[in-house]
């Protein structure tokens, strides 16, 4: 499945009100917000999607010499919203 068999749910966030989509992490099976409009410096990567039809991402640059995506990257490439909200909720754990 490519990004654009994948539909992006526009969404706001609840604290700025700015443009977000929701997606499944690969690594966690976590939901997480993303800024909805891709960006140069992006390490977000849509990959597909899972179960219930929302995008299914990889995020890139977490781990020391990983390669930045726009290195190697044709496809958009997005910002956790966590990074660019500029009134974060607090952060709960489920651990």
């Amino acid at each position: 499945m490519s990004q654009v068999d994948v539909v992006r749910k526009p969404a706001k966030c609840r604290t700025c009100r700015a443009a977000i989509f929701w997606a499944t992490s690969a690594a966690t099976g976590r939901p997480g917000p993303i800024d909805f409009e891709p960006r140069g410096d992006g390490n977000v990567r849509i990959v597909g999607a899972d179960s219930h039809g929302s995008p299914l991402i990889e995020v890139y640059g977490r781990k020391k010499g990983e390669p930045a995506p726009a290195l190697f990257s044709v496809e958009p490439l997005y910002v956790s919203h966590w990074m660019t909200c500029p009134k974060p909720p607090p952060r709960v754990s489920g651990r």
